[in-house]
């Protein structure tokens, strides 16, 4: 019995012994183990602004408008009028009333597009009184006969003529033969003949008068 109470009183020593060593005030001093709470990692997610970004239009260029080469239709000068009077030669003749002299005259007719040339023969006999050393020649404008074209001539001074619907007139002025005032004629055309009259103006005095005739065409 004395080891048993032995064994007991040892196992109380024991323990008190634990006990103490575990807390003064016989409390057993349970200290928890510190909690550490893991900081949360919070990772901020991009901010992203949620208002689309003004976007800028580029500009647009509109392509370069070429236009269609135009080609201007070819301009065609219109054809020159025909000449009043028919081309080719004649020989007619002129007879001075007055004085009874009579003469040949030769005429010749040509055209270069607007121009009517004509050639005059007028040597043979007497022409306004002296008689005429040389042919000649008159470059006439087509486009102006109608309403009157006016020359100049070595052998019978200015001339006025004018062509319309058949009928000549010439006035001619400041002769170079001596006494002459100046003369007009007036013709017809009828068919191929040339006719008409003439008038010669002196200085003094009555004029003299006559007629002439062309075959023509």
């Amino acid at each position: 019995m004395r080891s048993k109470r032995i064994s007991i009183a040892a196992l109380v020593a024991a323990s008190a012994l634990l006990m103490a060593a575990c807390g003064d005030d016989g409390t057993t001093n349970t200290s928890a183990s510190p909690t550490t709470t893991a900081a949360a990692t919070t990772t901020a997610a991009p901010t992203t602004t949620e208002a689309a970004a003004a976007t800028t239009a580029a500009p647009t260029t509109a392509a370069p408008t070429t236009a269609a080469p135009t080609t201007a239709a070819p301009t065609t000068a219109p054809p020159a009028p025909d000449a009043p009077i028919p081309v080719g030669s004649s020989t007619g003749q002129w007879n001075n009333d007055t004085f009874g002299s009579t003469g040949a005259a030769v005429v010749e007719v040509g055209q270069t597009d607007n121009i009517m040339s004509v050639f005059l023969d007028l040597t043979d006999g007497f022409v306004l009184g002296e008689g005429i050393a040389d042919g000649f020649s008159l470059d006439l404008p087509i486009d102006e006969l109608a309403a009157g074209a006016t020359v100049e001539t070595a052998a019978l001074g200015t001339l006025s003529i004018t062509i319309a619907d058949g009928q000549i007139t010439v006035v001619g002025t400041n002769s170079p033969a001596g006494g002459i005032a100046g003369f007009t004629a007036t013709g017809t055309i009828t068919g191929t003949i040339l006719s008409g009259t003439y008038e010669v103006q002196f200085d003094s005095g009555d004029p003299a008068t006559g007629t002439f005739e062309f075959p023509i065409g």
